[in-house]
C-alpha cells in the first residue's frame, strides 16, 4: 500500500485517500473536535450523543447514529487508530466498490455495529445483570467508528477471499486467515477486562462481511429498492419524454439500474 517515489533514493510515499474517505476522515475528526469543545464547555447536549443501550429503547434512537462520530475524549489515540485503518482499507474499498457503494457499506456497518451494542447489552443484563462487565453493556455509554473501520476491514477481506495478500509485518496469508485472526482477538478482547466496544466490532465485521460478498441487502430488499429507483428514473426521464405521432409503449421499462453499482471499479454489482 506504500509506493516508491520514482527517482527516489529508497524513499517511500503513503497513498493519497480517496475522495469519499478523505471526506469520511474530516467528517469523524470534525465531530470529535466539536464534542470535545461541548464536553469543555459544559454544553447539556454532548450527554445525550453517545450510545447506551438502555436509552435507546427508551426512545433515544439517534444514539445509533451519533455515537458513530464519535470517540473517547481522554484518548485523541483512539480517533488517531480508526482514521489509520480507515485510510489504508477504506482506500482500497473504495476503488474497488465506488464512492455511492462505499458510503452505504459504512452507514450500513456503523448501525449494525450500533445495533448489536443494543442487542447483545440487553441480552447480557438479563442473563447477568449489572454485576457483570457484559451486563453494564446495557448502561453504560460507548463511542467510536470502530464497527465502520471494521465493516470497511471485513469488506475488504470478502473481496480478496481466497487471494494470498500481503499484510505489512504479517507477511503474506489467504485473507480469510486475515479475517480469521481479526476474529480470534475480537473473542479474546471479549473474554478479557477491555474496555473496547467488542460487541461494536463484530456488528460492523458481520455487515461488512455481508456486503463483501454480496449477500446485503436482502433480495427483497435490494429488489424493492431497485425497483423504486427505476420508477423514480422513469419519472424523471418521462418528464423530458417527446411526444411523436404513431409513438408506441413498447420500451422495455422492467430492467432497472443496479443498487450497488461499481461499475468498472471491480466491485460486486448486484442485480
Amino acid at each position: 500500500m506504500a509506493t516508491r517515489r520514482p527517482g527516489s533514493a529508497g524513499g517511500i510515499t503513503i497513498p493519497r485517500p480517496e475522495s469519499g474517505t478523505l471526506a469520511l476522515i474530516l467528517a469523524f475528526t470534525g465531530s470529535y473536535v466539536a464534542y470535545l469543545l461541548l464536553l469543555r464547555l459544559g454544553i447539556g447536549v454532548a450527554e445525550y450523543l453517545p450510545l447506551v443501550p438502555s436509552d435507546v429503547v427508551r426512545g433515544q434512537a439517534w444514539r445509533l447514529v451519533t455515537s458513530v462520530f464519535l470517540h473517547a475524549e481522554n484518548s485523541p489515540g483512539h480517533l488517531i487508530m480508526n482514521m489509520l485503518m480507515l485510510w489504508i482499507f477504506g482506500n482500497q474499498v473504495e476503488r474497488q466498490l465506488g464512492r455511492p457503494a462505499y458510503f452505504k457499506l459504512c452507514a450500513w456497518s456503523g448501525i449494525a455495529g450500533a445495533v448489536a451494542t443494543t442487542v447483545l447489552g440487553g441480552l447480557f443484563y438479563l442473563i447477568f445483570g449489572a454485576s457483570n462487565d457484559w451486563g453494564l453493556i446495557w448502561v453504560a455509554p460507548t463511542v467510536g467508528a470502530s464497527g465502520v473501520v471494521m465493516g470497511i476491514i471485513f469488506c475488504w477481506t470478502a473481496l480478496q477471499w481466497g487471494r494470498s495478500i500481503n499484510l505489512f509485518l504479517l507477511g503474506e496469508m489467504k485473507a480469510q486467515t486475515f479475517a480469521l485472526i481479526l476474529i480470534v482477538i475480537e473473542l479474546l478482547t471479549a473474554l478479557s477486562y477491555s474496555m473496547d466496544s467488542w460487541t461494536s466490532h463484530l456488528g460492523g465485521a458481520g455487515m461488512g462481511f455481508l456486503i463483501g460478498r454480496g449477500l446485503w441487502p436482502p433480495r427483497g430488499l435490494r429488489k424493492s429498492m431497485a425497483k423504486r429507483k427505476h420508477q423514480k428514473t422513469q419519472q424523471r426521464l418521462r418528464r423530458f419524454e417527446v411526444i411523436e405521432g404513431g409513438r408506441g409503449d413498447d420500451a422495455d421499462d422492467t430492467a432497472g439500474p443496479p443498487l450497488w453499482g461499481g461499475g468498472d471499479k471491480g466491485g460486486p454489482t448486484v442485480h
